[in-house]
């Protein structure tokens, strides 16, 4: 179909079509803006209103401020919300003093809580002191209103670790599932004691460890966090969900004493996270105006912009957990990821596989689909005596992997080479090979060659591997990898088969040892 086409498919009285049109537009990129500009001031306010939307999603530019601001004073509400929504997406100050006047003159109580929150996106002292002179006019612009205020607010407090915390309550770590025993060999050589595990993704230090030693010190931990109660649930409607949360915050084990361990003047910001359980709005607002009554009691506040503290909420089938997770510490762990490519390895993932495949007395190492150089950048930073090698074949790979060296000041141990794994490519023998597979588009050709790239990469590594050598694999499609392990089986031991869960995913690590 042609662009005039999906324009035309906007006016349809069918969402799933509106939809369709709407992703097809996106993917169209500037082809599609001149016709969406000139669909803003077609009769049909249907086309309008899905115009609206969309020129939320564009690339922002002079003319998509002109179409949207021309949209906020269209005589069609559902216009002027989606207008006001997509302006608070791609806007700047630039255009907020025309969300305040749209504000001012907006009679439609369900229009304007979306211009409230647009100006709460934009930011900046000028949209607080604008959203302070504002009256709601119904609950739902008050709620509006106050996510804005908070949003815009200029947090000037300073949030710490008090000094001498009673240790009174045990420091847990989360981490990928299926490298617990990585990051409990971590710890110990950070020299403290050994975690236990207390759960898929999650270890417990003695409660003499403050959190200050774990966090940012271990790189192979998403966050420290403080267990406030959890509660088995026989049944899992939602009146028992609620009376399991209520039960656990009136009676927390962790809030009381939060004042003794953190040094802050003030209440505490907190936002609401609910993980494990899809929430229906009723149901959502009821659990909030809980948790915001019984948290208030501690001195802790809602505020789900400007935040120090995670109030998080875990759901499975055996029962409700609530956490604290501190979020005010600094991480600078991965500073050095300046530049990123698609499918790019989560890096504390990266950090767990680094140790993974270690071997103490490895000296060359080699990545063959190093994309942003994030796997070799965290094994270099464990062994100062390791060189390492990484080939991509992406020209946008390899200028990302380049900076991001750069900024890790690794540049004199990382090599890259541009090159497609799909061809056999000239190197040393090897101590260790770390992969984090594509299982996309990655080759230069389409998917039908993603076989062919995994063949030549165990082909290669088979070939590259010292005997003794290790190779991690990590990658989403494991009836690929055991296809392409077939030829190349008999050279290697397969030490360890794992899973682990990121971005959705689940994805198969593999420790291969070269015979």
């Amino acid at each position: 179909m042609s662009i005039r086409q999906w324009i035309d498919l906007l006016d349809s009285d069918k969402q799933g079509k509106v939809r369709y049109a709407g992703n097809e537009l996106l993917k169209a990129g500037k082809k599609a803006l001149p016709a969406l500009l000139k669909a803003a001031r077609h009769p049909s306010s249907r086309k309008r209103r899905a115009v609206a939307y969309l020129l939320g999603r564009v690339t922002p530019s002079q003319d998509v401020f002109e179409a949207l601001k021309y949209c906020l004073s269209d005589e069609e509400p559902k216009v002027r919300k989606n207008a006001a929504i997509s302006l608070g997406t791609v806007g700047t100050e630039d255009v907020l003093d025309v969300l305040v006047d749209a504000l001012s003159k907006e009679m439609i109580v369900w229009v304007r809580p979306s211009l409230v929150l647009a100006i709460g996106q934009i930011g900046g002292e000028k949209a607080h002191a604008a959203l302070a002179d504002v009256e709601s006019q119904t609950e739902k612009e008050a709620e509006a209103l106050r996510k804005a205020l908070a949003r815009t607010e200029q947090i000037e407090r300073v949030c710490a670790w008090a000094a001498t915390p009673p240790m009174n309550a045990s420091c847990y770590v989360s981490c990928p599932d299926g490298f617990e025993d990585v990051v409990a060999q971590e710890a110990l050589s950070l020299g403290l004691p050994e975690p236990k595990i207390a759960g898929s993704g999650l270890l417990t230090f003695p409660k003499e460890v403050h959190p200050k030693q774990c966090f940012p010190a271990m790189r192979c931990i998403h966050q420290v966090r403080f267990l406030i109660g959890r509660r088995k649930l026989k049944k899992g409607d939602d009146k028992a969900f609620l009376e399991a949360i209520s039960s656990i915050l009136s009676a927390p084990e962790w809030i009381p004493s939060w004042r003794e361990w953190v040094a802050l003047e003030g209440k505490l910001p907190f936002r609401l996270a609910i993980h494990g359980k899809r929430l229906k709005k009723p149901l959502f607002v009821s659990l909030l105006e809980e948790v915001r009554e019984v948290c208030g009691g501690y001195e802790w506040e809602d505020r789900p912009s400007n935040y120090m503290a995670e109030l998080r909420i875990e759901s499975t089938s055996k029962g409700v957990s609530i956490w604290c997770v501190p979020t005010f510490m600094e991480d600078d762990r991965f500073v050095y990821r300046v530049e990123d490519v698609g499918a790019s390895i989560h890096p504390v993932v990266g950090a767990c596989l680094a140790r993974f495949v270690r071997k103490e007395d490895s000296q060359r190492i080699f990545d063959p689909t190093c994309g942003s150089a994030t796997l070799l950048i965290e094994r270099a930073l464990l062994d100062e005596g390791t060189h390492l090698l990484g080939v991509d074949v992406s020209p946008t790979a390899m200028a990302s992997a380049k900076t991001n060296i750069q900024a890790a000041q690794l540049s004199k141990r990382i090599s890259l080479k541009k090159a497609d794994m799909r061809e056999p490519i000239e190197m040393e023998k090897c101590d260790e090979m770390l992969m984090n597979l594509p299982f996309g588009i990655r080759s230069r050709k389409q998917d039908k060659d993603l076989k062919q790239l995994y063949l030549s990469i165990f082909r290669t590594c088979k070939r590259s591997l010292k005997p003794k050598g290790r190779a991690a694999i990590f990658s989403a499609n494991g009836k690929l990898v055991k296809e392409a392990l077939g030829p190349v089986r008999k050279a290697f031991h397969i030490r360890e088969q794992r899973i682990t869960h990121t971005g959705g995913l689940q994805l198969g690590i593999w420790l291969l040892e070269r015979k």
